[in-house]
């Protein structure tokens, strides 16, 4: 077994290094028990050393890592970021097959079966950074956007595997920070300080509504002029269900053009989550990434790649009358 002795100097090894002693003691705990049961053939001298390595390795990740604290506001979509690196590669070969093969963008085993390479000489785009994955298979690599505010009320926009996270959660997050985007760490998970059922209906309208009073506040008919940025939309409920594919859709109306609806389309499951509430007439705060583009007949579709959202308190509590009040009127 790993000894007490070397479980207690690692304790406290990871406490000076700036790692919080309960969670020194929960993950020494957790790491003996595994090394135990891992090498049980093996002495207990190599017990010891392996365990002293996979502690100090841990310390080394955390020490370089940064730390946040975030409310998780939205998320989009999954997305492989080397999708579009295979699409070339899937491209390249279905134009010319052996050509394809022979310039490195894919390989054929004696069965037939093609596999898509990394044809990149360089991975920067001034070409100098030399591609040490040049010749290997494209393997995915999945990411998602996130968006949240920090303790200071800062906008952060996260970059990593959010999959298991909640909207209004308020986690510790680990990576690395720059300008405001965060880089997730795939070694460290994030750790709830609290939950969502914590929040009153205003706090977490109030935090959407601080997003678009910080700049991201946009109106819907705008769309266009904020092609591919993440904006925060407010709007009445027109329409709120699937399309016929499937796809959660909010249709949402009350812009300056009177006989303009934005349709909104919710990207991942969190967000499906937090807006299943929503019905016709609330006034909602969408969060999201804004898509425009020109049609063949020269119009522009605009829409919302929605992230994640709240339902308006006020209007909500009130859903009922509002109601009674559209008999009345019709």
């Amino acid at each position: 077994m790993v000894s007490k002795d070397v479980i207690k100097e690692m304790a406290t090894f990871m406490v000076e290094n700036g790692i919080d002693e309960k969670e020194a003691d929960e993950k020494t705990g957790k790491l003996a028990k595994g090394v135990d049961e891992k090498l049980k053939g093996q002495s207990d001298e190599v017990r010891d050393n392996v365990f002293k390595i996979k502690i100090k390795q841990y310390v080394s990740q955390m020490v370089n890592l940064e730390s946040i604290e975030v409310c998780l506001l939205g998320v989009s979509e999954m997305k492989d970021k080397n999708g579009y690196l295979r699409r070339q590669a899937e491209f390249a070969y279905k134009d010319n097959p052996g050509k394809a093969v022979d310039e490195g963008y894919a390989q054929v085993d004696d069965n037939g079966n093609v596999t898509y390479l990394d044809f990149r000489e360089t991975i920067d785009r001034a070409g100098k950074m030399e591609n040490f994955n040049k010749g290997k298979p494209i393997r995915p690599r999945w990411e998602q956007t996130g968006v949240g505010v920090d303790n200071e009320g800062n906008v952060i926009t996260i970059y990593g595997d959010l999959q298991k996270l909640s909207l209004h959660n308020v986690y510790q997050m680990f990576g690395k920070m720059k300008n405001n985007n965060f880089s997730l760490s795939d070694k460290v998970k994030p750790k709830l300080l609290k939950s969502a059922d914590d929040f009153s209906r205003r706090e977490i309208w109030d935090m959407y509504k601080h997003m678009g009073d910080d700049g991201h506040g946009i109106d819907g008919d705008d769309i266009s002029e904020h092609n591919n940025e993440i904006v925060v939309i407010k709007g009445m409920v027109e329409f709120a269900g699937v399309t016929k594919y499937g796809t959660p859709m909010i249709v949402l109306s009350g812009f300056d053009d009177p006989e303009f609806n934005l349709y909104c389309f919710i990207e991942a499951e969190q967000g499906e989550n937090v807006l299943s509430e929503v019905e016709e007439l609330n006034q909602v705060l969408l969060l999201g990434r804004a898509s425009a583009y020109e049609r063949k007949d020269g119009s522009i579709n605009k829409s919302l790649q929605v992230y994640g959202g709240a339902i308006d308190p006020v209007l909500f509590e009130a859903q009922g009358t509002l109601d009674d009040l559209d008999e009345i009127l019709l």
